[in-house]
């Protein structure tokens, strides 16, 4: 999950009760930002912010929803309740655009993220 702290700072954590987490730097306000989250068994969570990593939790953690289908909600949850009832992402706290979203079903190399944030 992607999202904010409470003091502002991106926050990146598992789905999972585990809660794995990463907190980011505190993003520009009115200046496009490239996020980009890339998790794998090996590397583990990984924050990316303009192309560089930004930070890691390392170790893998099971996707409990794994086969089933799930919600993806972008820019809030519709519940406002979930998995950031713990962790370090608040709800709420995001009010901006997002310019484009995109999903891959496989785990992006630092080089993929990169390319992305620097076309």
């Amino acid at each position: 999950m992607l999202g904010f702290t409470s003091s502002g700072n991106v926050g990146v954590q598992s789905w999972n009760s585990n809660s794995v987490s990463i907190t980011g730097p505190v993003v520009t306000t009115n200046v496009w930002t490239h996020l980009a989250v890339t998790y794998g068994p090996s590397n583990g969570l990984r924050l990316y912010v303009h192309g560089a990593q930004y930070g890691s939790a390392s170790g893998s953690y099971t996707y409990q929803a794994a086969g089933t289908p799930v919600s993806l909600f972008l820019g809030s949850s519709l519940s406002g309740l979930g998995s950031c009832a713990s962790g370090v992402i608040t709800m709420g706290q995001y009010n901006g655009y997002i310019d484009e979203f995109e999903l891959y079903s496989r785990e992006l190399s630092s080089a993929n993220v990169y390319s992305l944030a620097n076309p």
